[in-house]
């Protein structure tokens, strides 16, 4: 398994699944990347780390492989497929079983390099033996469509419902989780409830906003500037993010493109409300009480916002069915079907 625990829910959803890995299974994690580390791994995993940078990482890791023996070996980035498929195709090594595990609808959002990497990865997915993409999106799209075996699992997250009950609510209490980075919008966010706030009275502390990145300083000079700390509720990144779902009752999503994010199932599993605009995946999973909004327009978003606003808050019963709904979607019940579509190879 190749990796790098950055703090994205594809790396969440990584070290949760691992806790339930089948007796049938020995695992070891090729850290490539241990510089973004920011998840703790837990200690019955395996985990070889790779230190060096450039050419030397390369042949580090060619040593690694020349050394072990793996009857699979999964990859979890684009670049990961092409470095990987060389260098078990091209040199002596074990010949594994390569799987990738697809998590988005592009291969790169970094200028000018997208286009060449999917027809790269398009052009050495044919050798794969599997991709694993985390939604029917993402299998529809680009960095799956070249592969000849392609199996949709959902990933899943790891909430202890024994830890926490929802929290009831007298207003409607909006969340955003995830890193503030432009393709999710933090400052669109923002711009939207400003715009709603102009024709509705917004409740103290309706919006809170959980996460760190490079937008993090404009996200608050953008509060501050417009008289916001009262509605907007920043709390930065946190590791445990599982009080804050549940002490809210509705999750918002404004992304531009999303595979099909971690915090859809962990809002799922706390009993929220989803609110998204139409960015890839999310529809799978949503239920008659989500709402995925048809375009990705402002005006689209803010009447979305005042549909909230305007109708009876969840009760914490219902709040309580979506969570009991939702089962299916924790990591104990993914992760089996996760290593039964690895297992199926061998059968």
């Amino acid at each position: 398994m190749v990796s790098g625990l950055g703090v994205g829910g594809a790396e969440k959803a990584l070290i949760a699944r691992m806790g339930f890995l089948p007796n049938t299974f020995e695992q070891i994690l090729l850290n490539i990347r241990p510089e973004i580390d920011a998840l703790n791994l837990d200690s019955h995993v395996i985990e070889h780390k790779t230190r060096k940078q450039g050419i030397n990482r390369l042949i580090e890791i060619y040593r690694f492989l020349h050394s072990n023996f793996f009857d699979v070996i999964i990859v979890r980035t684009p670049l990961d497929v092409i470095r990987f498929t060389i260098l078990t195709g091209t040199f002596k090594v074990n010949k594994p079983k390569l799987i990738f595990e697809a998590h988005s609808n592009f291969a790169t959002k970094k200028f000018g390099l997208d286009g060449i990497l999917t027809l790269l990865v398009q052009l050495f997915s044919k050798q794969l033996s599997l991709t694993i993409a985390v939604s029917e999106s993402v299998k529809s799209g680009p960095l799956c469509s070249r592969s000849r075996n392609v199996k949709v699992v959902y990933l899943g997250a790891m909430i202890d419902h024994g830890a926490f009950e929802p929290i009831a609510a007298d207003t409607p209490k909006f969340l955003f989780v995830g890193r503030l980075v432009p393709l999710k919008r933090p400052i669109w966010l923002l711009e939207r409830f400003l715009a709603v706030h102009s024709q509705f009275e917004l409740p103290n502390s309706v919006l809170t906003i959980v996460g760190g990145g490079p937008l993090e300083r404009e996200v608050k000079e953008f509060i501050k500037r417009h008289n916001l700390e009262k509605i907007v509720v920043f709390v930065g990144f946190k590791a445990d993010v599982v009080p804050y779902y549940f002490s809210s009752t509705h999750l918002i999503s404004c992304s531009t493109n999303e595979g099909l994010p971690i915090t859809f199932y962990e809002a799922k599993l706390c009993g929220l409300s989803i609110i998204s605009t139409p960015s890839g995946g999310g529809n799978e999973i949503f239920s008659v009480q989500d709402l995925e909004i048809e375009s990705f327009s402002a005006a689209d978003f803010e009447n979305a916002l005042l549909q909230v606003l305007r109708t009876p808050v969840p009760t914490l019963d219902f709040r309580k069915h979506i969570q009991f709904e939702s089962e299916w979607m924790s990591a104990k019940n993914t992760a089996k079907k996760y290593y039964s579509a690895i297992s199926d190879l061998f059968n």
